[in-house]
């Protein structure tokens, strides 16, 4: 049974963000928290969020008639709100900010639960769910859906704690400097994984020193008994000064606690060695890519910080199944289509092509590639030398790209030598969508890539509509 609220913890959590409590409801469990007044049912508040383009105030009456047992406001929308709406209203200043505040005080209630943070330019979903993967062998595991990992996905999912959870997984990203550092104080985290900090969301922080600083706020602004995984491949992080006050346990591929050695292909697979404390195991992953073994040595280090036992790891890796949208392979009638589609930078997509290269070896390959988005200033060299690399590994058969930036890949790529008339551009996925019956190949192998924004995954969905 979930534990039980009084209107007096929420008056606790949120101090002075507190304006108004409801007139005669009881206190709800955080869980029937929804901000979505469409998906709004029975016995669920309301949170009024007010977005770039929508305001949740907007649809206070919607979600009331929907059947909200109540509803989460900001004071600026008291003058606006019914006599129904203002009965049932907890007021704040700042929903977004309360949000954090609720799930902070909900997660304390819960000290015996280890939860683990993971940050990374690269790798956090695939990682959060091969540790969700290894940990639920222990116990029932929490951990976040797609994306939740900023100031409003994070306290979504604590709120659905409960007292059979032994563990959380969450995913933390990062917008600006100070985000994580936001963060940290919501989850309470006991482990805490740094994978590493390359080139994505460039655009936002301008210089790799700034990204580098905000990733490892995961690390430096934890709590002083929080347990650290980390990657030993960056220089930057001095991990021996880290050991001094930390219970650390690194992973890479050079000197490390969890050392990543041979990979091997076979077939679909991905085989690859990894040592800890003088033992060496051997793992196999029916899902194959060539990001699998390194972010495996993560969740390995995380696990063993969190008690697992090194050697029950190898049996676990046999069953992980892969990550949504991470290389995904369906048959398409006589195409064999790879969902590559949840996002992109330039590490991810010459991941995707070593991949495909290592998998599929000379078996003719079509791409559909879009714009990688917010990896800095550089992003045309950087399309450039990923339209060159794409022709240099892969020599594709056909190269569709999507995007006002995918146009220096397409040109890259034929400079390298690809023919003009083995490419095609479009400005977006639905104008690619309205035009596949010519555009795109109906046998062969296609593989789709781009970041999110691009939305291929759309493409990817119709597509399987016509199996």
């Amino acid at each position: 049974m979930n534990k039980r609220l009084a209107w007096s913890d929420y008056s606790q959590w949120l101090k002075d963000n507190l304006i108004k409590l409801p007139e005669t409801q009881e206190a709800p469990l955080p869980h029937s928290f929804c901000i979505d007044s469409r998906l709004v049912g029975k016995d669920q508040w309301f949170v009024a969020i007010k977005g770039t383009r929508v305001d949740g105030h907007d649809y206070i009456e919607s979600a009331l008639d929907n059947g909200a047992s109540g509803i989460i406001v900001e004071k600026e929308s008291l003058p606006k709100l019914s006599a129904r709406a203002l009965k049932k209203a907890l007021v704040l200043l700042d929903n977004v900010k309360g949000l954090g505040q609720i799930a902070g005080g909900y997660r304390s209630l819960y000290q015996d639960i280890t939860l683990v943070a993971l940050t990374g330019s690269v790798g956090k979903t695939t990682t959060k769910e091969m540790l969700a993967h290894i940990l639920q062998n222990m116990g029932e595991v929490l951990f976040s859906q797609g994306n939740f990992n900023n100031e409003l996905g994070l306290p979504l999912t604590l709120f659905k704690l409960k007292p059979t959870h032994k563990f959380v997984v969450l995913e933390m990203g990062a917008r600006k400097p100070g985000d994580i550092k936001q963060l940290l104080p919501i989850a309470q985290p006991n482990i805490t994984i740094f994978l590493n900090a390359k080139e994505s969301h460039l655009e936002i922080f301008r210089t790799r020193e700034a990204l580098f600083a905000t990733k490892t706020e995961i690390i430096y602004a934890s709590k002083p008994d929080c347990k650290i995984a980390c990657t030993s491949d960056d220089s930057r992080l001095d991990i021996v000064s880290l050991r001094k006050d930390r219970k650390v346990c690194s992973f890479g591929t050079k000197t490390a606690d969890v050392t990543l050695g041979q990979v091997t292909w076979q077939a679909d697979s991905i085989h690859f060695d990894l040592s800890y404390q003088g033992k060496l195991a051997s793992f196999h992953i029916p899902k194959a890519h060539s990001a699998y073994p390194i972010n495996w040595a993560a969740a390995t280090a995380a696990a063993i910080l969190a008690g697992t036992n090194f050697e029950s790891l190898p049996l676990l890796a046999s069953s992980f199944i892969g990550t949504n949208r991470r290389f995904q392979t369906y048959e398409v009638g006589p195409l064999t289509l790879i969902d590559d589609a949840y996002n992109a930078s330039p590490t991810s997509m010459l991941a995707g092509f070593e991949t495909l290269k290592a998998r599929f070896g000379e078996t003719a390959k079509q791409l559909v590639l879009g714009d990688m988005l917010e990896i800095g200033d550089d992003w045309p060299m950087q399309h450039e030398k990923i339209g060159r690399l794409c022709q240099e590994i892969l020599a594709p058969t056909l190269l569709i790209t999507i995007g006002e930036r995918a146009k220096w890949m397409q040109k890259a790529a034929i400079a390298a030598g690809l023919a003009p008339e083995r490419t095609a551009h479009f400005t977006s996925v639905l104008n690619l969508i309205e035009q596949r019956q010519t555009a795109l190949p109906k046998s062969g192998l296609l593989y789709l890539k781009g970041s999110n924004a691009m939305q291929l995954g759309k493409l990817v969905d119709n597509l399987l509509t016509e199996k």
